[in-house]
């Protein structure tokens, strides 16, 4: 038995049209699509954030990578030594912006918990990891002490 060409090719091209159609539908849930798998806390709070307020958590989360970095390379005197120069633009970058950070709303302080949380919490944790290991090692301690005290981690939470 053979089947009718106008029978057999809506049958066939039905699924397809479906297919096709949710395929493209799905590509428009993004944030501009509005579907269901739209919502993005992380997008929406950084939507929500000022370009300043970003640019300063930004400018913040580049200083702490890089005194964690250099923290983390100390590991006798000499190094600790070098260090001292290394670490002052990094302080000067986290000293430059900490006063807009500490200002934030409560809002605001919420929107940069949720955009940023996870990198703002892993670095005053590695801060806190690095600063306890130099400061208890009796003189490369003394030697870092100075500037570790300027630096104050930045917690959203």
């Amino acid at each position: 038995m053979m089947l009718s060409p106008r029978r057999t090719l809506p049958t066939l091209l039905a699924p397809l049209v479906v297919m096709v159609a949710l395929s493209g539908a799905a590509s428009l849930t993004g944030c501009q699509g509005g579907g269901f798998g739209a919502f993005d806390p992380r997008a929406a709070a950084m939507a929500a954030l000022s370009e300043s307020i970003k640019s300063s958590v930004r400018t913040y989360l580049a200083g702490m990578k890089g005194v964690v970095t250099e923290l983390t390379e100390v590991r006798d005197l000499t190094s600790a030594m070098q260090s001292i120069e290394k670490l002052k633009p990094y302080a000067q970058d986290i000293d430059r912006v900490m006063p807009e950070l500490k200002k934030l709303t409560p809002q605001d302080l919420e929107h940069v918990r949720v955009a940023f949380g996870p990198e703002l919490d892993d670095l005053a944790r590695d801060f806190d990891t690095q600063a306890e290991r130099l400061t208890g090692s009796g003189s490369i301690g003394t030697i870092v002490r100075s500037v570790l005290e300027r630096i104050q981690p930045f917690t959203a939470s």
